[in-house]
């Protein structure tokens, strides 16, 4: 196949078209989409992923839960469909794009809440690769924009995204701890990784040589991964959050996604037992840059602390209700 024209870069809108929707398509508030809200299960979703040179099909969702952000093109599976057939059905609904479904990428849960905690809506979301065929892209079913975007343009852009369009974190570098690099076949892969080694006890010096390091990183389009606490902590702990992650932050000049997790109930620290149940990562709502330091310690502690406190409570009711306890 002969190479793809290059596409613009720019969200494009026009006039929408594609095949007409079927009945009870493309409602808000009422209709078919009205019974998606504070579902009794998981609602299984897909998403096409098409690429252009280093550019992505990307869409600016028209409806709710994601409306206003960006994101890859994608809805509701339909019954008696595969999950290659309605992401690629689902791409030409919304873009006008064809594309031919080369085979799945990865499964994501988009879960969102209301005020009260309750689950307002529940996707499990099934990314399928697609290889261009034809249609440049204009905005169709849900989707108010549509653009060719490479990762660059979005980061730095700031433009509000889906969760599940960082899974554009295809080049992470993780800041830990150096004597971990000591751990033989382990941490030799880190240095060839380039991950970012801290010496804890090293003060004002190893502060400096880690932002001078994650710069670096930063120039070379990675994604930083840092924990704010410095070390693992018991579920429901008191937090000890390190200020050197507000002095990254203000470094950067780059967004931070902050995560709450629950897998301290599971895996618990300083241990060899495992428990089970479901280890749960909830992406927050991403931190812009240009915070003054201060404010964006509150602010990313606070987000954080305040959906993992909820994530445990969740998880310590399954594990009563599965039988299981933590000692």
């Amino acid at each position: 196949m002969s190479p793809a024209p290059h596409p613009n870069p720019l969200p494009a809108s026009g006039e929408r078209v594609g095949p007409a929707k079927r009945e009870g398509e493309g409602q808000t508030g009422s209709g078919a989409k009205e019974g998606r809200r504070y579902p009794e299960r998981p609602i299984v979703g897909v998403l096409a992923v098409v690429l252009r040179g280093d550019r992505a099909l990307v869409v600016r969702r028209a409806n709710p839960p994601l409306s206003g952000r960006w994101g890859f093109p994608g809805g509701v599976l339909e019954l008696g469909e595969t999950v290659a057939q309605g992401a690629m059905r689902e791409l030409f609904e919304e873009t006008g794009v064809k594309a031919e479904a080369a085979g799945p990428l990865t499964v994501i849960d988009t879960i969102d809440r209301d005020r009260e905690g309750r689950v307002r809506y529940h996707y499990t979301l099934v990314a399928v690769i697609g290889h261009w065929l034809s249609g440049e892209g204009v905005p169709g079913d849900d989707a108010d924009e549509v653009a060719w975007l490479s990762r660059a343009e979005i980061t730095d852009r700031n433009l509000p995204t889906a969760p599940a369009l960082l899974p554009l974190i295809d080049n992470p570098v993780f800041i830990l701890k150096r004597e971990l690099q000591w751990i033989p076949i382990f941490g030799w892969l880190t240095i060839k990784g380039r991950m970012v080694p801290v010496d804890r006890g090293g003060g004002a010096q190893a502060l400096a040589a880690m932002i001078a390091r994650a710069r670096i990183e930063l120039a070379d389009d990675r994604q930083l991964i840092i924990f704010p606490e410095g070390t693992r902590r018991p579920a429901g702990a008191e937090p000890r959050y390190k200020f050197g992650v507000a002095h990254l932050y203000a470094a950067g000049g780059v967004p931070c996604v902050p995560i709450a997790l629950n897998s301290g109930l599971f895996w618990p620290r300083r241990s060899l037992r495992r428990f089970p149940g479901t280890v749960v990562a909830e992406i927050l709502d991403p931190i812009p840059p240009g915070l003054d330091k201060e404010t964006f310690f509150a602010r990313l502690q606070n987000d954080i602390e305040t959906a993992t406190a909820r994530l445990i409570a969740e998880g310590r009711a399954q594990m009563g209700s599965d039988g299981t306890a933590l000692d």
